[in-house]
């Protein structure tokens, strides 16, 4: 009898939104509260849309069990990002403008998402296809080409090494393949089980994934603080805030080690230099801003700075991806031709 139970709730867990759903119901939501409608009669009208009606009623259920607005976003499995946007509005109190910020943010997101799948789509199967097209040449082209070239034996050497070659490059591939989708499958089922220093020193290996990461929790952590600061919050009340909430592990850890470093009357501009994952000029900010109002402005200010850089290095990135998968195929091509065609040179110059 309790089987089935554990087996409902067990599938619940697992239920995933897509970013397309995220997106839509951010975007419903924003427009009836920008119409004055209140949060909870907000939910009502967007159950007119029956894509959104379960969801929905999901979210209404929630807010009137008391379970406040970020938990519920974790709670029906949105994303991370949105879940740590939403812990703005219990200090600045504009659930509209979060909304409205947070939707942007995340269509920006998904619209890059979209551009890097357009992107490598082609060059991947054009990939996958002349990998195909590499075995297929070393199991029956390339055995042809020795029984075809045995009567001379400088060619059929010449054969064996392009057998040798192909070999040795098609295995150092499929062996390339395997260990990176075995590291990939075993970093995301073990990353959440690390700690925070672990995961930042595995991070600080991966180069471009590391200055990713670098600019988005400088960003999440500069535009934290500021809309804080805007509230008129102590700086020691928003570093308790940041070090209690568990979307971002990185801000989190990060918080934990400013309070102590307050605690014990130091320098904070000086531990923030120290953090690998929190750009120079967060520090800077802080040692030349006394004043509360000062130091929220620039911090605004920055924030949209790199958030604007993100977009910039994201847009870059993707625009480089594609060139670089196709010269990569055609310098496998002309390899490949190269090696194949030497015998068939010996062999004529011997004619």
């Amino acid at each position: 009898m309790d089987s089935y139970p554990k087996k409902k709730r067990f599938i619940k867990r697992r239920e995933k939104l897509s970013d397309k759903r995220q997106n839509y119901f951010l975007e419903r939501l924003h427009r009836f509260l920008s119409y004055g409608y209140p949060l909870l009669e907000s939910l009502e009208k967007m159950e007119w849309d029956p894509y959104l009606k379960p969801l929905a009623q999901k979210f209404s259920t929630s807010l009137k069990q008391g379970i406040p607005l970020d938990d519920t976003f974790a709670q029906l499995n949105f994303h991370q990002s949105i879940v740590t946007y939403m812990t703005f509005v219990k200090v600045n109190h504009d659930l509209v403008k979060t909304i409205e910020k947070c939707q942007q943010m995340y269509e920006y997101r998904i619209n890059n998402i979209a551009k890097i799948k357009q992107t490598i789509r082609y060059p991947l199967v054009l990939f996958i296809f002349f990998f195909i097209i590499l075995i297929l040449i070393k199991q029956f082209v390339l055995p042809s080409f020795i029984n075809f070239f045995l009567m001379d034996s400088d060619s059929a050497k010449s054969v064996i090494y392009s057998i040798m070659i192909i070999d040795g490059l098609s295995n150092v591939f499929i062996i390339l393949t395997i260990l990176l989708l075995i590291a990939w499958l075993v970093f995301t089922r073990v990353h959440k089980k690390l700690a925070v220093e672990q995961l930042i020193n595995i991070y600080q290996k991966i180069p471009i994934y590391r200055q990713l990461i670098k600019l988005q929790t400088s960003y999440y952590f500069s535009l934290q603080m500021s809309m804080f600061l805007k509230t008129g919050v102590s700086l020691k009340t928003i570093l308790q805030h940041l070090s209690a909430q568990k979307e971002n592990v990185m801000i989190n850890y990060y918080a934990k080690l400013m309070i102590n470093q307050l605690k014990n009357g130091e320098n904070l501009s000086h531990l923030i230099m120290q953090m690998s994952f929190l750009e120079t000029n967060i520090a800077q900010i802080f040692e030349s801003n006394i004043d509360a109002q000062l130091l929220e402005r620039d911090l605004s200010i920055y924030s949209e700075q790199i958030n604007d850089q993100i977009k910039l290095k994201t847009d870059n990135f993707i625009s480089k991806i594609q060139p670089i998968f196709f010269i990569m195929i055609a310098l496998f091509i002309v390899f490949i031709y190269a090696t194949l065609m030497w015998p068939m040179i010996q062999l004529m110059q011997t004619i």
